[in-house]
């Protein structure tokens, strides 16, 4: 059984205006509501730490309290010319 995590009335991650899918993973995205978080890494074999920034991933099927209709997403201009 598929658990419930979709919040009021279907708003999920992936139908909200700031979620982008991620590349590798078809249920992964991003969330771009706000800015990237500074996060520390670490290289495979590396001893040294470094900061980065990534935007917060998310399931498809999350939600958060912030979500607006991907419906208002303004049409990308065409650059064809």
């Amino acid at each position: 059984m598929q658990p419930n995590i979709a919040g009021p009335l279907n708003a999920q991650c992936g139908k909200c205006l700031y979620w982008e899918q991620h590349e590798a993973a078809a249920a992964m995205g991003e969330c771009k509501r706000y800015p990237p978080q500074v996060v520390m890494v670490r290289d495979a074999g590396d001893a040294q730490l470094t900061a980065s920034s990534e935007w917060p991933l998310t399931l498809s099927a999350a939600w958060c309290g912030e979500w607006i209709d991907q419906k208002y997403r303004a049409p990308q201009a065409s650059t064809e010319a």
